[in-house]
């Protein structure tokens, strides 16, 4: 009904270690909702040109706006690995979801 990327992520948001949590189905809407907007916004930057070719260009040549995300992305990378490495999947596919759907959703694309 939802798909199996909405299960999987409503599966992470709920994996609190040592915590049972019951997982509704308006969790799993809102996943899929998340996982459309993924899917979306992918699409929209690869129909508009995006290509991934070797390494980024010098910061001098980025505009502002990319230079800020690419800051937000190394600020929130850093802080999943600390989170994927203490086995935090709540806390980490929150971290996750707001970066992608409050900073780059709906700022940067």
């Amino acid at each position: 009904k939802y798909g199996s990327d909405a299960l999987r992520f409503t599966l992470a948001r709920g994996a609190n270690p040592g915590v049972d949590v019951p997982i509704g189905e308006e969790w799993v809407q809102g996943s899929r909702n998340f996982t459309n907007k993924l899917w979306n916004a992918t699409r929209f930057a690869l129909m508009n040109g995006a290509t991934v070719e070797g390494p980024l260009p010098p910061a001098e040549r980025l505009s502002a706006t990319d230079r800020w995300v690419l800051s937000r992305l190394g600020e929130v990378t850093a802080q999943a690995d600390a989170l994927y490495d203490d086995y935090q999947f709540a806390k980490l596919s929150d971290l996750l979801f707001h970066f992608a759907w409050d900073e780059v959703f709906d700022w940067y694309v």
